[in-house]
């Protein structure tokens, strides 16, 4: 009886591990791989190299032409390390042969413009707003030829205090800019070209 229950268990066990192993097999095939579109690949990794200067053979060829140019926003972080900087940047390429710019920040500085001190409404103490600015040096490159498209520093400051604002749990917090929104009129031209009226 005992050993019928161990086996139990450990069948138990190994039956959870191998959908966990089929699920994690496939959700990376989804998802980084490939799918039904030929070949196509959601996974914008590969963007990363051109802030290095490599070209990314299989993505879209950047030109001039009326409309959207996919565009990445990627952070070097450090060493050889970069971040998809989330943002509501609304010119993100779904798909990395879609992409056809990068925009690559280098020596991100966080800079305090304000403090604003609040009274919290039950009497239960004080609370602040640190807003904080993002400064950046920026290259806009195309990603098919790793070619310098422009270059400049952009600086994403955050909204404005407001007379009232809510605090959850009663706790401080801090308000960063926006760089999406900050690199919109510095790149705009170039990732969404205007059509001929």
């Amino acid at each position: 009886m005992q050993n019928k229950r161990v086996l139990m268990i450990v069948g138990g066990i190994l039956g959870l591990a191998v959908l966990c192993c089929v699920g994690v097999v496939i959700f990376g095939y989804i998802y980084n791989e490939g799918d039904d579109r030929g070949g196509e690949t959601r996974n914008l990794a590969g963007l990363k190299v051109a802030c290095d200067g490599e070209s990314v053979p299989e993505t879209a060829e950047f030109n001039t032409n009326p409309g959207v140019h996919p565009a990445a926003i990627v952070q070097h972080v450090g060493g050889s390390e970069y971040i998809f900087v989330s943002t509501s940047w609304g010119f993100q390429p779904a798909i990395l042969e879609k992409a056809e710019l990068v925009i690559c920040l280098d020596d991100v500085q966080e800079v305090v413009t304000e403090t604003c001190e609040y009274t919290l409404e039950d009497g239960s103490g004080d609370a602040a707003i640190t807003r904080i600015s993002l400064v950046a040096d920026y290259r806009l490159i195309a990603t098919q030829t790793a070619e310098l498209v422009t270059e400049g520093t952009v600086k994403a400051i955050p909204r404005e205090c407001r007379d009232e604002e809510s605090f959850t749990n009663n706790a401080s917090f801090n308000l960063r800019g926006d760089f999406g929104e900050a690199l919109e009129p510095l790149v705009g031209k170039w990732v969404n070209v205007p059509g001929g009226e």
